[in-house]
């Protein structure tokens, strides 16, 4: 495979300088899977994966992380919705998204909303990419 360098690539640790828009429900395993497996940047999107009736994002988390890694070993990322404030359900949401995609072995965090230090010390902690990009992004 031919692999283009650029600053993105390297820190991301990817071939091509091409990271998958994290686009909820529709960015799940195997959008993210083929991305990554070509070479580029995977991301899980909000609320990838889930079925009605359930409501366990952790366990969403990990099974789409699961069948992800049954398809490529190359970096992958999630995306985190950081609220803006102090919302503690929110703020626990964001911290149980990164731990979840950290078991599940993602490379980078792909941050939108607010901007919360904690979040964004845990991401690094768990030896993370932390890209922080706003909701709406433009060229």
């Amino acid at each position: 495979m031919q692999t283009v360098r650029n600053r993105v690539a390297d820190i991301l640790g990817i071939d091509l300088p091409i990271v998958q828009a994290p686009m909820n429900y529709i960015a799940g395993h195997a959008l993210a899977a083929a991305v990554s497996a070509a070479g580029g940047m995977g991301v899980l999107g909000p609320n990838a994966g889930k079925v009605q009736g359930e409501s366990s994002m952790r366990e969403r988390t990990l099974r789409e992380f699961s069948r992800i890694r049954e398809v490529t070993d190359k970096p992958v990322g999630i995306n985190v919705v950081v609220p803006d404030g102090d919302n503690k359900a929110a703020l626990m949401y964001a911290r149980n998204t990164v731990e979840a995609a950290a078991e599940g072995g993602a490379t980078a965090a792909f941050c939108v909303g607010g901007l919360q230090p904690s979040i964004f010390e845990l991401i690094k902690s768990k030896g993370m990419k932390l890209v922080v990009r706003p909701l709406t992004p433009t060229v």
